[in-house]
């Protein structure tokens, strides 16, 4: 059994650092454009571009309609072609319809939005391109959990590097060339996405049938509904701090925040968001398979000891590596928000693997309600705080948001299918993580280190992980692996 769980374990890692980098390369044209962004805008052009998106993509997790999620609840119910191919024809279908709903939206009430919002209807044609770029990244998300589960990562990293390049290069042009403003990063990602939903049907044609017969069709729809309302909830919970910063503070206050959102956010590129990538098709091929529970119990302990490694040095190193990127002191005030968010996405990401009990059962529905609960403790928190205590309000806010939500999904997902937690070491960097932010947030010992003493003290954190946290077995693991390593190499110079 050791040997299935170590070989599981192996497989995970595997498939993580794969589709890590696949993430990193769709994600991380946004974070390779921030430095430029905040060049060229002031924290209210910025804030501008960020309620746009922000808007756009509310409304895309609804018309998305959990289209991928379906899919993949789905496609492993039968092994058949003619069984993948109706439900990715239903799928296809499915985005597509609610793709045109959405444009048809903007295109219907973006004045209106934009004279809300904005007191101007000058932005009405950037909500259409928002919603467009928006809509066609549905069949981007289609494209990756399809080849995520056919196990094709080097097509995905080639799609994923071409539509960065693109990204990158149109944007970049348009904003520095043609001074095109909050328009260039939309037209970039509109492109951008045109491009991956081409390849797919390029690619995927012959499994696409428009008149395919219909694969469950209520509960393929009773899924992906499940998880739409999901989906909103969750960019509700994500970007009603901003609206409500533009309401009671100002534009120039989002553009701020979102900085630091967009900062923290990285921790969801580089860890939860390929992580739970990786874990989504083993989770279900594995489903009926009870040993995979003590394999999961150690996933959680792992995921845990990454996700504090991160924010670890992220806290103690983000300033020095942040002030060179970022030139613009309008924005200065990122540096108190980024650790709260990145802690914020990192609990929030844990539930990718603690709600397999609510998933299995089709019980998606009281993850929702939790959210939803969670979305109206931020309002409220939002309300109460935000004027007196400013942006960081907001950032606790969500942090407070998501724990409740984390915690509370796996409390009522255990009652399905339960799965223990190694409670002494989960909650020891629980309590860490907590130490970071506080120290972060209500003093300035990290601003007043230096690099060699953060490196110091970066060395000390290490070794105590390693002698308090890695228990005996992984040591010996780890001491083999590394000898192992050695032996290879010293054998490759014979």
């Amino acid at each position: 059994m050791k040997a299935n769980l170590l070989s599981r374990f192996n497989r995970s890692i595997k498939d993580s650092s794969i589709y890590a980098i696949s993430s990193i390369l769709n994600s991380g044209v946004s974070f390779l454009l921030l430095p430029i962004l905040t060049t060229y805008y002031d924290p209210t052009e910025y804030g501008t571009y960020s309620i746009i998106v922000s808007i756009s993509v509310i409304f895309g997790g609804f018309f998305y309609f959990g289209a991928s999620s379906s899919y993949a609840r789905y496609v492993y119910d039968n092994s058949s072609r003619e069984h993948k191919s109706a439900v990715f024809s239903q799928t296809v279908n499915i985005s597509l319809l609610g793709g045109l709903f959405m444009i048809l939206l903007a295109i219907t009430f973006g004045n209106t939005i934009s004279n809300y919002l904005f007191n101007s209807f000058k932005y009405y044609i950037h909500f259409i391109l928002a919603a467009l770029g928006t809509a066609s990244g549905f069949f981007v998300a289609i494209l990756h959990i399809v080849l995520q589960f056919d196990k094709n990562p080097k097509k995905l990293l080639f799609i994923s590097f071409l539509a960065v390049l693109a990204n990158f290069a149109i944007t970049y042009l348009l904003l520095v060339n043609y001074n095109y403003g909050i328009l260039a990063p939309l037209v970039g990602i509109l492109i951008s996405n045109l491009i991956v939903t081409t390849y797919l049907f390029l690619n995927y044609y012959s499994l696409y049938d428009p008149f395919s017969k219909m694969y469950q069709i209520s509960n393929f729809i009773r899924f992906g509904y499940h998880s739409s309302i999901g989906g909103i909830l969750f960019y509700l919970v994500d970007y009603t701090d901003r609206l409500l910063i533009n309401q009671i503070l100002s534009t120039n206050d989002v553009g701020v925040y979102s900085l630091g959102y967009k900062l923290g956010f990285i921790i969801n590129i580089i860890l939860v968001l390929p992580f739970s990538q990786a874990w989504a098709p083993i989770r279900m091929e594995f489903l009926d398979d009870k040993r995979q529970y003590e394999f999961t119990s150690k996933i959680i302990s792992y995921y845990f000891l990454a996700g504090v490694v991160v924010i670890f040095i992220s806290s103690l190193f983000g300033k020095n590596i942040f002030d060179i990127l970022f030139v613009n002191k309008d924005f200065s005030g990122y540096i108190k928000i980024f650790p709260i968010i990145m802690s914020s996405i990192f609990i929030y990401g844990i539930i990718t693997i603690s709600n397999i009990g609510l998933y299995k059962e089709d019980k998606l529905k009281y993850q929702n309600l939790i959210m939803l609960v969670g979305l109206i403790i931020n309002i409220i928190l939002n309300y109460t705080f935000l004027e007196q205590y400013g942006i960081v309000a907001a950032a606790f806010s969500t942090l407070i948001s998501y724990s409740f939500i984390a915690l509370l999904v796996t409390i009522i997902s255990n009652r399905y299918l339960h799965v223990s937690i190694e409670k002494f070491r989960v909650f020891s960097l629980l309590i860490v993580m907590l130490l970071l932010i506080s120290i972060n947030s209500f003093s300035s010992i990290f601003l007043d280190l230096s690099i060699t003493q953060k490196l110091i003290y970066s060395i000390l954190f290490f070794i105590m992980l390693f002698m308090f946290y890695i228990d005996t077995d992984e040591k010996k693991l780890l001491k083999k692996n590394f000898i192992l390593q050695k032996h290879y190499k010293y054998m490759k110079r014979f």
